[in-house]
């Protein structure tokens, strides 16, 4: 088993071959293209930053990958903010199509770290994946779609895998169309912890043969229906618009508790503690939130951003994967 690490910078200038940044690819498609691992057993990691601002404009499908594991992650100083989508660090922002698609006959665990990511044709996903038994982690990224019908994050019908949505924000400025934010639809377990989801027909959905999904301490709203949920799904102490779950908080006044949601900035005002300390402790499964605070092992903040005894902290995310 070998580990393989590459680089993705849209405003490298050098030859291209992924090995440094001097010489990174210039899109995470590229990267996908010249290095599919096909043996079963090896690890791949790519860390991608934009060090001149510039998009990653070509949707990544990952369509014959065969890996241990794959992990694509943000490097430092450009990973994504609770503040909003941020033109001056690496966003993958294709012009049609979905963000990132992980369409693999094989298992695995693909991780996505850190990443700003857009969605942008209608039925199109911001991060999907579609087949195979492989298990999906989004960790700390910022789904973002201005397109009606797009869906945020996609365990797609056609696998039987898994999909863990933790510290992350997917934000819609439209809505409708049968659009959703989260969605569980016929894979074998899914969760989605500390999680913001804005501006959707159905926040978090899930098929009929997903009941093995739980949603733990989410802000859910502004949306048709917040949480589409199933029979034997588990929902606690998330915030939503509609009282999905036990143990929640039923539609505080958004405009008190974040920043400027509408806008898509959904860092915690120190003014108004409605979600403060409103969650449950996950420790054990992780601990870090989307702005690099340690969440302890007290009550958590609901939502992917973390107060520190009411003081904000720089971003940061994970050094790697959480297991």
């Amino acid at each position: 088993m070998a580990t393989i690490t590459r680089y993705v910078d849209p405003d490298a200038t050098g030859a291209g071959t992924g090995v440094d940044w001097t010489n990174a690819y210039t899109s995470l498609s590229a990267y996908e293209a010249a290095e599919t691992i096909t043996n079963g057993t090896d690890d791949g990691v790519v860390w991608c930053r934009s060090s001149a601002g510039t998009a990653d404009t070509t949707t990544a499908a990952f369509g014959t990958w065969d890996c241990n594991s794959l992990t694509i992650q943000a490097a430092s100083g450009d990973e994504a903010v609770a503040s909003g989508w941020d033109v001056s660090r690496y966003r993958l922002d294709p012009s049609t199509g979905s963000g990132i698609e992980i369409n693999v006959p094989a298992s695995g665990d693909y991780y996505v770290i850190g990443l700003q990511v857009r969605g942008a044709t209608a039925g199109e996903s911001c991060i999907e994946i579609i087949n195979g038994t492989g298990v999906l982690y989004i960790q700390s990224c910022y789904g973002y779609t201005t397109v009606s019908g797009v869906q945020g994050f996609n365990c797609n019908s056609s696998t039987t895998g898994d999909m863990h949505v933790r510290n992350s924000i997917v934000y819609s400025t439209v809505g409708g169309g049968g659009s959703e934010g989260i969605i569980f639809d016929a894979c074998g377990t899914g969760t989605a912890y500390n999680c913001v989801v804005y501006g959707f027909e159905d926040g978090i959905e899930m098929d009929a043969t997903a009941s093995g999904v739980t949603v733990r301490n989410c802000a859910v709203f502004n949306n048709t229906d917040d949480i589409d949920d199933v029979t034997g799904a588990t929902i606690t102490h998330c915030a939503t618009d509609d009282g999905d779950g036990t143990s929640g908080v039923t539609a505080p006044t958004w405009a008190n508790v974040f920043e400027d949601a509408a806008n898509g900035d959904f860092r915690l005002k120190a003014t108004d503690t409605s979600l403060t300390d409103a969650g449950t402790p996950l420790n054990g499964i992780f601990t870090d939130s989307i702005n690099g605070v340690d969440r302890g092992t007290s009550n958590w903040d609901i939502g992917a951003y973390e107060y520190a005894g009411g003081v904000d902290t720089p971003i940061l995310v994970p050094t790697g994967p959480l297991r």
